[in-house]
């Protein structure tokens, strides 16, 4: 099954929110990300997707790879978010 451009964001950003509750952060609590992204003409798509899983505004790059794998459209390379003491 090939998922189209936004699909293929929100998976990736479902499972980042799932790993990041996992370990007992969430994505706003997010604070820097690098997101490598194929195609950059797809920016905005992401970014859409982007904007409606996090909700904060953290730094964060979004870097063109035109050699990502054949069948991503992304990939998160790296996620710095904070864990609330309790």
């Amino acid at each position: 099954m090939t998922l189209d451009q936004k699909e293929q964001y929100r998976l990736v950003f479902s499972n980042l929110k799932k790993a990041l509750e996992s370990m007992g952060s969430n994505l706003n609590r997010v604070v820097n990300m690098i997101i490598f992204l194929k195609n950059m003409d797809y920016w905005g798509k992401m970014n859409a997707v982007y904007r409606e899983f996090v909700k904060s505004c953290p730094t964060r790059a979004a870097i063109g790879i035109q050699n990502l794998n054949k069948t991503y459209q992304t990939e998160i390379v790296n996620v710095i978010a904070y864990k609330v003491a309790k």
